[in-house]
């Protein structure tokens, strides 16, 4: 139910109360008016009773006799009179008229006397008085009118006298009095009703109208209508404090949009300026680990040649040796064939001359691949120091790679969950980079054996060096004795004995130069497979890179 209505059922009950107010006021008003009537001819009544009582005692206190005592009450009871011609009259309990201001009807019974209503009269007045003094109402034409009005009388009896004293009065002035009454109260309650509605419908209309239009943009708000004039906010009343408070929740509403929406650019600057710190870190990331990649990419390749010119300088070594080995034997041969032919010097001595220029030659030519030797094995121990730097910086750029794994697993773990992909890469570049370092320190134990067998073999070359220069010393010794081969003889055969040891030992140190290059071919191939493990490594490691950079810039 919408409040005009409420307003206007309020305008109703309170037309109607005034209506209920106005009907009991007069209600209350004809009451007052017939119980004034009714108490003023009850007082004249008892006051004629009052009267009679006297005279009556005074015939009981023998000052009067009965009959004078009537006399006087019938004559004083006649001659009372009040108001507008009222007057007061008696009769004895049968109906006879003793007492009226009309002196024809003294005398006569009136107990049949009827109004225009076929009420008796005078039975009803003196049943009246003989209960104890009652009202009765009947209807009796005024003096000079044939026109019957309603009249109200009070009757008393006095017992001891056999009287009826009665006395009435027209009420049809009570009835005139009520109906000016209720004609001037209906108008003024009329136009009290008519205000009091005018003024409820004004009323009614001055909130239900604010209020409908309170309800309209209440409406608007709430279907997202922010651009609303919100009206009647100047108003002092409850209309203008509900303007306000609605024009309160638009300015909070607009603030919360405004909030809104706020929020909503920090959230896309914040996911931009995310998107970029990781674009930027990727950036970062190739510029930092991707050169350090391809270093180690360089690295390994080169330390790929270089354990395959190693190779190959070994198996050069080794066939160094090998060669060295049978010219040693060769040496060992011709010595023996020296020193069989001391024993015939006088008839081969052409034949020793020339076989001791061969060992000098031979001597000669050992002599000169074990330095070639020797160079060679100090090239090796060279490039086996440079791998060794080599794997140094691919270890440290591992530990480089690992550490900058490591700041790229917090990285992403402060990204929440949009570093999850970056923090999985960043574990495997982790692995990746551990691999490398567990390669890289088990090529720098191949190198240090490499490096170990390298010094041996140089060191053994140098021993065959002085040997070989022994046996050309020695060569030229027998060359010298040859001129004197008859004074020489048993030491040409000591000489060609110890030539002899000599060359055995040449050929010993020549067979652990041929172990040794050996040794240092397989350390080289174990070198080249580390490397190309390596590169597989480095090649793993570039391409989760490229991987972890496009899953990022994605």
């Amino acid at each position: 139910m919408s409040i005009a209505k409420k307003l206007t059922i309020l305008i109703a009950l309170s037309a109607l109360g005034i209506l209920l107010v106005f009907a009991l006021n007069l209600n209350s008003l004809h009451t007052n008016m017939m119980e004034d009537r009714k108490a003023s001819i009850k007082n004249i009544v008892e006051t004629a009773v009052g009267i009679a009582q006297f005279n009556y005692k005074k015939a009981q206190d023998g000052k009067l006799t009965i009959e004078e005592a009537k006399e006087r009450i019938y004559e004083t009871i006649s001659a009372m009179s009040f108001g507008n011609g009222e007057y007061i009259s008696a009769t004895t309990g049968k109906g006879i008229s003793v007492a009226h201001p009309n002196k024809k009807i003294l005398g006569k019974d009136l107990s049949n006397l009827k109004d225009s209503n076929g009420v008796h009269i005078i039975q009803e007045l003196s049943n009246a008085g003989k209960a104890g003094g009652d009202f009765v109402n009947y209807e009796w034409p005024k003096k000079g009118s044939d026109k019957p009005i309603p009249k109200l009388s009070y009757a008393m009896y006095v017992a001891p006298l056999d009287l009826v004293i009665s006395t009435g009065v027209y009420i049809d002035d009570v009835q005139t009095a009520f109906m000016s009454n209720l004609i001037e109260g209906g108008i003024i309650t009329f136009l009290v009703v008519l205000i009091a509605a005018a003024f409820g419908y004004f009323i009614a209309r001055s909130i239900s109208k604010p209020l409908h239009v309170m309800e309209e943009s209440m409406g608007r708000l709430a279907d997202g209508d922010l651009d609303i004039e919100v009206p009647y906010a100047e108003r002092g009343d409850e209309v203008g404090r509900l303007a306000c408070s609605l024009e309160t929740f638009k300015k909070q509403a607009i603030a919360n949009r405004d909030l809104e929406e706020s929020q909503k650019r920090q959230e896309e600057e914040a996911k931009q300026r995310q998107r970029q710190m990781l674009l930027d870190m990727a950036d970062n990331f190739e510029q930092s680990v991707g050169s350090i990649v391809g270093d180690v990419v360089s690295l390994t390749r080169g330390l790929h040649t270089s354990a395959e010119t190693m190779t190959g300088i070994s198996k050069s070594t080794n066939q160094d040796a090998v060669n060295a080995s049978e010219g040693a034997g060769d040496a060992t041969e011709n010595v023996s064939t020296v020193a069989a032919a001391s024993e015939e010097l006088h008839s081969s001595i052409q034949e020793i001359s020339r076989q001791v220029a061969e060992a000098s030659s031979v001597a000669q030519d050992a002599s000169e691949r074990a330095s070639i030797t020797a160079n060679q094995m100090n090239t090796l121990s060279t490039s086996a120091d440079r791998i060794g730097e080599i794997i140094g910086l691919i270890n440290g750029i591992a530990e480089q790679t690992n550490l900058l794994a490591l700041n790229a697993t917090i990285e992403a773990a402060r990204a929440g969950e949009m570093g999850k992909g970056f923090a999985v890469v960043a574990t495997e570049v982790k692995n990746l980079a551990n691999q490398t370092s567990k390669a890289t320190d088990e090529i720098s134990t191949q190198i240090s054996a490499v490096q170990v067998a390298v010094a041996d073999a140089v060191k053994s070359i140098d021993e065959i060096s002085h040997v070989v220069e022994t046996v050309r010393e020695v060569s030229a010794g027998i060359a010298a004795a040859v001129e004197e081969q008859t004074a020489a003889t048993q030491e040409i055969s000591n000489s060609a004995q110890q030539a002899s040891e000599s060359t055995g030992r040449v050929s010993e140190h020549i067979g652990k130069v041929s172990a040794s290059t050996d040794e240092t071919l397989d350390v080289s191939n174990q070198v080249v497979g580390a490397a190309n493990s390596l590169s597989m490594s480095t090649d793993e490691l570039e391409k989760s890179m490229s991987d972890f950079l496009a899953k990022v810039r994605a």
